[in-house]
């Protein structure tokens, strides 16, 4: 199993960026807003500063889309032209995030769906090599009832499928394990693994939980797990690693924890 870490803290401080990336990374995850909001030559800066620092990282590249585009055909041209330019350098293409989310999608599943078959079909022309999947699923998500449905309407336009987990160690397998049986065995990503929520846990706790989800995702069978550190936006304002590093940006022992781990990975 590959680690990664998600999201690349692209618009923090430079000292957090490149210890982020001293972790060395197998995938990195970029997230970018609606497509006004990017360009390709600010995408392309950030591979290039990932790559300098972990030449064999693989980029994956987060489309976060929240709502369908007004016109459609004109978004996908656009995505298509962005795509053959960004070619050789974005690895894997996801659109959207957490459809049960309102904050992160304004309307349905069944709204969805449309745009994601028009926007692979946009990929493929851009990019027939880079890999697309569709938003990721929590736990809640993969474990009700209507996830087989979901799974054969989406299983043709993905090349894998993309999970965010939350919780304590023990938690982890059964929706991977799950979502692996009702695809038949196609790769799973948990581009967002995290321990315990909820009230902060001690350093010691931390240290505990981080070894043990990542074992857990290995062995239920995930392809890739990437740790997605907590949001605090009360010291940088943005997303940063703050249970890798201090308030300050010192590394903590969980970061030397994230580190071994995947210098493990690595030698696997």
């Amino acid at each position: 199993m590959k680690i990664g870490i998600s999201p690349y803290p692209a618009s923090n401080t430079l000292e957090i960026r490149q210890k982020t990336l001293a972790l060395r990374p197998q995938v990195v995850r970029i997230t970018v807003e609606s497509q006004k909001s990017w360009t390709v030559s600010w995408v392309l800066n950030r591979v290039k500063e990932i790559r300098a620092a972990v030449p064999d990282c693989q980029v994956h590249l987060l489309l976060q889309e929240r709502s369908v585009p007004t016109n459609l055909s004109s978004w996908c041209r656009d995505f298509t032209a962005r795509a053959k330019l960004l070619r050789g350098q974005i690895a894997v293409y996801t659109l959207g995030n957490e459809l049960a989310a309102s904050k992160f999608w304004s309307g349905t599943r069944d709204s969805y769906l449309p745009f994601l078959l028009s926007w692979r079909e946009a990929l493929r022309a851009g990019d027939p090599e880079a890999w697309g999947g569709a938003a990721g699923q929590t736990r809640v998500e993969v474990m009700h009832a209507d996830q087989g449905e979901w799974v054969e309407a989406i299983g043709e336009y993905v090349d894998f499928f993309d999970l965010h987990l939350y919780g304590a160690p023990g938690t982890i397998a059964a929706p991977i394990e799950r979502l692996l049986q009702l695809t038949g065995g196609r790769p799973v990503w948990v581009t967002e693994l995290t321990g315990t929520l909820g009230a902060p846990l001690s350093q010691q706790e931390q240290e505990r939980e981080i070894p043990l989800i990542f074992a857990e995702a290995s062995s239920a069978g995930a392809a890739v797990a990437s740790y997605l550190p907590p949001d605090s936006r009360t010291v940088y304002g943005r997303w940063q690693p703050n249970r890798l590093l201090t308030a300050t940006g010192q590394e903590r022992s969980t970061y030397w924890k994230v580190q071994r781990l995947i210098a493990e990975a690595r030698k696997a």
